[in-house]
C-alpha cells in the first residue's frame, strides 16, 4: 500500500501562496467544496492508535479513506489506503451498522495543484483557517532513506514559499482540540 508523505502548515495568505506556486508553474488540477466525515472503530479508539477513517464527497465523488498511525516526528507521513465507494448514504449506513461512529465532520474549500512531483493543496478549513498541504505518495518497496529524501524535499519546498509553521495534526485532531 502507499505511503503518504505529506506536510501540512498554516497558511494566513493563501491567495499570495497561490500567487508565489503559479509563478513557479503550478497547474491547477482540482478546486470545489470538500466534506469529510471521521468515524471511530466500535472496538478500538482511533484517537490512541493514531489512525483514521474517512468518508470524503468531493464534488461527484465519495472516497473512503483509511490512514495508518503516522510514522515520523515532524510530517504527517502514513499508509493511506482509498477507495471509490461513489455511495454516501450507502457507505454511512453500512459503517453505522458495523458500529462506527461519526466523530466529526470537516468542511473545506481545496484547491489541487500539481508542481513537479508535488500535489499542493491549499485549503480553507471552516472553524480553522487556511493551510497549504505538500504531499508526495511512495510505495513501501521504495527504500526508508528515499522517503526520508522526499519528506526533506518536502519541507525546503515550505521553506522556498517562507512557510514556517508547521501542523502535524490532522484536520481531524485540530477541530476536536478546539471543541474540548
Amino acid at each position: 500500500m502507499p505511503i503518504e508523505i505529506e506536510a501540512k502548515a498554516y497558511a494566513d495568505d493563501l491567495e499570495g501562496i497561490e500567487k508565489k506556486i503559479l509563478s513557479m508553474g503550478a497547474k491547477l488540477t482540482w478546486q470545489g467544496e470538500q466534506k469529510d466525515i471521521y468515524y471511530n472503530h466500535p472496538a478500538r479508539d482511533f484517537a490512541s492508535t493514531d489512525e483514521a477513517l474517512r468518508v470524503r464527497e468531493e464534488g461527484e465523488k465519495v472516497i473512503l479513506t483509511y490512514k495508518g498511525p503516522k510514522i515520523d516526528d515532524i510530517t504527517k507521513t502514513r499508509e493511506e489506503i482509498k477507495v471509490n465507494v461513489g455511495d454516501m448514504p450507502s457507505i454511512k449506513e453500512i459503517l453505522i451498522k458495523l458500529g462506527f461512529k461519526e466523530v466529526v465532520v470537516v468542511k473545506k474549500h481545496r484547491k489541487k495543484y500539481i508542481l513537479s512531483e508535488f500535489k499542493i493543496c491549499l485549503d480553507d478549513v471552516a472553524d480553522l483557517g487556511g493551510f497549504v498541504e505538500i504531499e508526495s505518495l511512495f510505495y513501501p518497496e521504495i527504500s526508508n532513506e528515499n522517503i526520508e529524501m522526499k519528506r526533506e524535499d518536502i519541507l525546503t519546498f515550505l521553506d522556498e514559499l517562507k512557510i514556517k509553521k508547521m501542523e502535524r495534526r490532522s484536520y481531524l485532531e485540530l477541530l476536536l482540540d478546539k471543541l474540548c
